[in-house]
């Protein structure tokens, strides 16, 4: 029982540094914005529930925490009864805390998503998240959430996925070996993906449909795509990221469907900023299609550059022709886009 107590103690600890930190800041946010009351009641009465260990009242199953927490709780997942074979469903505005992200890990089983919220307000912090059929984590109309610091692998579709989710944060997560890292899709805007290291995944950041997102300070490496927007994504800052060893960089998209010309530049990602990156031996570093008006600006180019970078891409159009249609593709070299002012060595990041 004082081992209980003492490991409860340190657990304390932990969650007041996490919350002062990640948590309460951004329902402070939420707070400054509506100036909601209830709010704070929501922090303040919030409890801890345990998962694991040797306490008497800990739970033997995450879910089973979940379903008897409210709004302001807290949930701790010892890593001493890891693995958890969960398919966890987050509906409520909790922090779920792990012990260790080495040894806390929840175990999707291919099936479903392994940690699946539908809910704003959620923290996750701590966890190794692994095999889910869909996604490691996935959020459906979630705002104001934060994913920090956890590893994200081995997932069949997405290692995490925000679907008409936005001002949400993801930062300090290793994401490597899923089909896809991270995916932003249905006009998930206002999103900011920092800090992260992602790599060996079929595309490392892919933004479909989604607008005014901060993807910084990430190290995306080894990636078939190392960044990729697509069909509407637009007003998004790519900076201070080291791009590296992907086969290809960056990619700014249209829309990939059967189209009339007049639509083409219309369904392109456009007004995105891409200022001040480490591009380093990617097969190629960047290529756009269907796109405009974008910003590159002092990126460093894997090498000393006195002259402007150009960058190429085309336009492409995809008809349907005869009977039964067949689409027909066609691939039309386009004016390069150019940074004028690439940087003379790389940048620190």
């Amino acid at each position: 029982m004082n081992n209980s107590l003492i490991r409860k103690g340190l657990v304390l600890g932990i969650i007041v540094i996490f919350i002062g930190t990640c948590a309460i800041s951004s329902m402070g946010e939420i707070i400054d914005k509506s100036n909601n009351s209830s709010l704070i009641s929501i922090i303040s009465r919030g409890i801890i529930l345990y998962v694991g260990g040797s306490g008497p009242d800990n739970y033997t199953k995450i879910q089973y925490a979940i379903d008897n927490a409210s709004n302001g709780d807290t949930i701790f997942v010892y890593s001493d009864s890891s693995p958890y074979y969960e398919n966890v469903v987050v509906d409520k505005s909790i922090n779920l805390i792990g012990e260790n992200r080495t040894k806390t890990t929840i175990v999707g089983n291919y099936s479903s998503n392994s940690v699946y919220v539908n809910a704003s307000y959620v923290n996750i912090k701590g966890f190794s998240i692994i095999r889910g059929n869909m996604s490691g984590i996935r959020l459906w109309q979630s705002e104001g959430c934060s994913i920090v610091d956890n590893i994200i692998e081995l997932n069949k579709k997405y290692g995490i996925y925000l679907s008409k989710s936005s001002n949400n944060t993801i930062s300090e997560n290793v994401i490597q070996i899923n089909d896809n890292g991270i995916i932003l899709n249905f006009k998930s805007n206002f999103n900011t993906i920092k800090d992260n290291n992602i790599a060996s995944n079929e595309n490392g950041i892919y933004l479909e449909s989604s607008s005014e997102n901060t993807i910084t300070e990430n190290k995306i490496l080894q990636n078939k795509y190392g960044i990729k927007l697509y069909s509407k994504s637009r007003y998004n800052a790519i900076q201070s990221n080291t791009i590296s060893n992907n086969n290809l960089g960056i990619f700014l998209g249209g829309s990939i469907y059967p189209t009339f010309i007049i639509n083409i530049l219309l369904d392109g990602s456009i007004h995105n900023e891409i200022i001040k990156n480490n591009f380093f031996d990617n097969s190629q570093d960047a290529f756009f299609q269907n796109s405009r008006r974008n910003r590159w600006w002092r990126n460093y180019w894997n090498e000393t550059r006195i002259l402007p970078k150009l960058i190429f891409g085309e336009l492409f159009i995809c008809r349907l022709q005869g009977m039964p249609p067949t689409a027909v593709e066609h691939h039309i070299p386009w004016i390069p886009r150019i940074d004028w002012r690439p940087a003379l060595r790389p940048f620190t990041i």
